[in-house]
């Protein structure tokens, strides 16, 4: 009978302490888990509107612009970034031709950039740039396009281009929104 009642406190010792534990959501947290649901709601919410504040800190509606300080491989990259209601509502990158022809979108989509036929890219330089562009729309946060030391990320599936220029150009233009 001693042993019975000896392993059914055990249990009930096991499950009591099983149970504080899976009340607290952080490891090595010593304080106690709040009272009620409505309590960890609040804060759930509390939390939701900061990041949200995060998101829109400070970013004013209008059209920035940034154009890089020089040519380079015979093109001058540029940034047009429209902020609607605190967010980056789009994004057009695109670069223009130190030769005065046409701009680096356009000869990508005509088929004269060529990066897929001459350079054996899985995309045209057009393609690339806007699923950059809808990334960033996405995310609201250029610094969740990750630069490697080469100038490309693994941030964004299917982009194989060096986007350091442009996550500079966009820095550049936000920091007018702000």
């Amino acid at each position: 009978m001693k042993k019975l009642l000896s392993i059914l406190l055990m249990m009930v010792l096991v499950v009591s302490i099983f149970t504080a534990c899976a009340g607290s959501k952080n490891e090595g947290d010593t304080t106690e888990p709040p009272a009620t649901n409505e309590t960890n709601d609040a804060a759930d919410d509390t939390q939701d509107a900061q990041d949200d504040a995060d998101v829109d800190a400070g970013l004013k509606d209008g059209t920035y612009t940034a154009e890089a300080d020089e040519f380079h491989n015979g093109w001058k990259d540029n940034v047009t970034i429209e902020v609607k209601d605190g967010k980056i509502a789009s994004v057009n990158w695109n670069s223009e031709a130190e030769n005065g022809g046409k701009d680096k979108k356009t000869a990508s989509k005509d088929g004269d950039y060529g990066m897929v036929e001459n350079g054996g890219a899985s995309a045209e330089w057009h393609e690339q740039a806007e699923k950059v562009e809808a990334f960033l729309v996405e995310k609201q946060d250029v610094d969740a396009i990750q630069v490697k030391d080469d100038g490309t990320t693994d941030a964004v599936a299917g982009v194989t281009i060096k986007v350091n220029g442009f996550v500079d150009l966009v820095k550049k233009a936000l920091s007018e929104a702000k």
